[in-house]
């Protein structure tokens, strides 16, 4: 009997070295795998960064005072209105103004400059969508920080919605 729990107990050692090395191999594996994401993380990572940078650069306007007028920003800020309004009014005219107004309240929050916001009530109001530009007015001006309608009541006066301008700080006052 003990010649065989000998021989059982070196079996069990053969068959525990096997799994040992089995298991170590597995690790080993991992981590050459760990390794090579994270190569690929950081290559990714550079790449996002490297978009990023390039986006912010062309985002910054060039330097030209803005007393006499900078066409590039007045320019992009136009395009970036003009696009959300085209895409609210077909919304609207399609009978979705809920989700007109969603998309709407959420660029102008979180996308969009306080001078664009105030762009886009200028094409709302220019498409004939007054109910847009009107809730618009009253999310913006109920939602957002005093700086940001104060700006939003600026562009408005400038562009001649003298209206939508004071009714952009009164809904701040509610």
């Amino acid at each position: 009997m003990h010649q065989q729990e000998r021989a059982a107990w070196e079996q069990d050692q053969k068959v525990d070295a096997a799994l040992i090395a089995d298991l170590r191999g597995q690790v080993t594996a991992l981590k050459a795998a760990m390794r090579e994401m994270e190569r690929e993380k950081e290559t990714v990572e550079a790449g996002l960064q490297e978009r990023l940078a390039v986006l912010q650069a062309s985002k910054t306007p060039l330097p030209v005072p803005r007393q006499r007028g900078d066409r590039q920003r007045s320019e992009k800020e136009r395009l970036a209105a003009r696009q959300l309004a085209d895409h609210a009014t077909e919304l609207d005219l399609a009978g979705n103004d809920g989700i007109a107004l969603t998309i709407l309240r959420q660029a102008t929050t979180e996308v969009l400059s306080p001078a664009e916001t105030a762009l886009v009530v200028v094409e709302l109001r220019q498409r004939r969508r007054d109910h847009l530009a009107e809730d618009l007015i009253h999310v913006y001006g109920r939602d957002q920080g005093d700086r940001d309608v104060m700006t939003v009541a600026m562009e408005l006066h400038a562009e001649g919605a003298v209206d939508d301008a004071g009714a952009v700080l009164q809904a701040a006052l509610r």
